[in-house]
């Protein structure tokens, strides 16, 4: 029974309208791995590139390969990996300006501490990153339960 109490006063207290939206204490998360114990990382930096740059480029290659055949719009899979895409290149563009404090991002993170709030930008990658994971889930789910097996290809 007192751990109900305790639960329901748990959930009473984190479903409160302060705690919904785009806000959060540790901005300085959204541009570092956890595994990094320096401010910045050339090798975080460099892997956020390397994603960027491998789904831009698979990206590009399938717009190639199917746009032409007028095809391409038609599948929320490639929808969805252009979120996805588009998510992967801000994200290292985020990082980019934290590694080397374009704007000042990381000076005036550090200089407010605690108390920093999250800038326009983050709330766009945060927003365009849950919405590419749920983006991603939805179309797999349809996929997989839906249209796996009942799809006819026909060449012609």
């Amino acid at each position: 029974m007192q751990f109900f109490k305790r639960f329901w006063k748990g959930l009473n207290n984190e479903l409160q309208k302060k705690h919904f939206g785009f806000e959060y204490n540790h901005v300085h998360l959204f541009y570092k791995s956890l595994w990094q114990k320096n401010e910045v990382s050339a090798y975080y930096l460099l892997y956020r590139w390397i994603w960027a740059i491998l789904f831009l480029s698979i990206y590009i290659a399938c717009t190639i390969l199917q746009f032409c055949e007028g095809k391409f719009f038609i599948y929320m899979t490639n929808w969805g990996f252009g979120l996805a895409t588009i998510t992967m290149v801000y994200a290292a563009v985020q990082v980019t300006c934290w590694h080397y404090d374009v704007g000042n991002v990381r000076s005036l993170v550090q200089e407010s501490g605690q108390k920093a709030n999250t800038t326009c930008s983050l709330k766009v990658y945060w927003v365009l990153h849950n919405v590419s994971l749920l983006l991603a889930l939805i179309i797999s789910t349809v996929y997989w339960i839906f249209l796996n097996g009942r799809m006819m290809y026909k060449r012609v």
